[in-house]
């Protein structure tokens, strides 16, 4: 994704390792010991959020960098989303 209007050409934020991250953390802990055609109860989505929480404040922190690198000023500097 390329973000800003700099004389570099702009910012790329590489989205497909945000998107990988993601794709490993649900095999290893969302669907973890999971059958395929298993109705999953309250238990089983209680015992994920946390990792939901965690998973929505970081996409925060990463659209908030993206929309400081766009509409910031551009000689302020920015810290990289983890």
């Amino acid at each position: 994704m390329h973000v800003g209007f700099t004389t570099d050409g702009g910012n790329t934020v590489e989205l497909r390792w945000w998107a990988r991250e993601s794709i490993q953390i649900a095999c290893k802990w969302a669907y973890n010991g999971v059958e395929p055609g298993t109705t999953l109860a309250d238990d089983y989505f209680n015992s994920r959020m946390p990792y939901v929480m965690k998973r929505i404040a970081q996409g925060g922190v990463r659209l908030s960098m993206i929309l400081n690198q766009v509409f910031g000023d551009p000689e302020e500097g920015f810290a990289a989303a983890t």
